[in-house]
């Protein structure tokens, strides 16, 4: 039985039949990163544009956004910024087209897509080209492990 203590201060808020704090958690929890930072204003018209997008009313909408939204969180944080922020919900004008010179791509949301990705994913593996002494090292192993195969 819960206690006092075990109480959230701020009532959980429903969009569209999703709770946005049990929302924030799942994401949370399936990309490793923090949306701490993320207004319940933004988390709720990433729902709202998620659901739009189904083709059918989902069996279960937390899950099915969920998936959604961490499938595609940079994407949709950056238009969800761009649709709630005072000056741009209040100015229903064209979209301002922005160029990224890191990705050399257009784009219509506050932040390139692509850096907003890079910024949200957890650190991966670089992709830097091997030197060629890694190269060279590469290939003796490689020769070293079809020799063993071909001498058993």
């Amino acid at each position: 039985m819960p206690t006092q203590t075990d109480r959230p201060t701020e009532p959980s808020k429903i969009v569209d039949g999703v709770n946005l704090v049990l929302l924030r958690q799942q994401i949370e929890a399936r990309t490793a990163t923090s949306l701490a930072g993320l207004p319940d204003a933004q988390l709720a018209h990433m729902v709202k544009v998620v659901l739009s997008r189904a083709t059918q009313t989902p069996k279960s909408p937390l899950a099915f956004v969920t998936s959604s939204i961490a499938t595609e969180l940079p994407e949709l944080v950056s238009a969800a910024w761009a649709a709630t922020t005072p000056e741009n919900a209040e100015n229903h004008s064209e979209p301002r087209l922005s160029f990224c010179q890191k990705h050399t791509r257009e784009y219509t949301t506050p932040d390139c897509p692509l850096c907003l990705k890079e910024f949200y994913t957890p650190a991966a593996v670089t992709e830097e080209a091997p030197s060629p002494e890694e190269l060279e090292a590469g290939r003796r192993f490689r020769e070293q492990l079809r020799a063993r195969r071909n001498h058993h």
